[in-house]
């Protein structure tokens, strides 16, 4: 009884600890697409592609980050709409569709956003199909 009972809160806990780091993931992931650097943002803000050159330049006399990383879909619309944009969406929902009492206390919405979930996963195929 008392060892199955310890295995069974371990195991508990292991779930909690990568819910927590899945979830930090998604907030690093949505933030980088839709506030900094915001690959979202490049094409439709000429404040914010400003701003981007300017960062790029830094990246590039740093060399910490790959020299193009910052405007690699500038100019690629359908890249925005098929895969920039649902994978902000998808890092969005990621952490409520793992979530136990948000899947008990509003199951219709679980319910839809999991379609929607599905159909971000299905654009974001296409817009790697664009990309390679």
């Amino acid at each position: 009884g008392g060892r199955k009972q310890q295995h069974v809160e371990h195991h508990h806990q292991h779930i909690v600890n990568i819910y927590i780091v899945t979830t930090i993931l998604c907030i690093f992931m949505t933030t980088w697409i839709l506030i900094f650097p915001s690959s979202a943002l490049q094409d439709y803000d000429h404040s914010f592609s400003c701003y981007l050159e300017r960062q790029r330049q830094i990246t590039n006399e740093s060399n910490f980050l790959p020299k193009d990383l910052l405007k690699k879909f500038k100019g690629h619309k359908a890249v925005h709409f098929t895969h920039t944009l649902p994978a902000a969406i998808w890092s969005m929902m990621i952490p409520f569709q793992f979530n136990t009492k948000f899947r008990k206390a509003y199951a219709q919405m679980h319910r839809i956003s999991g379609y929607i979930f599905l159909l971000t996963c299905a654009l974001m195929t296409i817009g790697v199909v664009l990309i390679l």
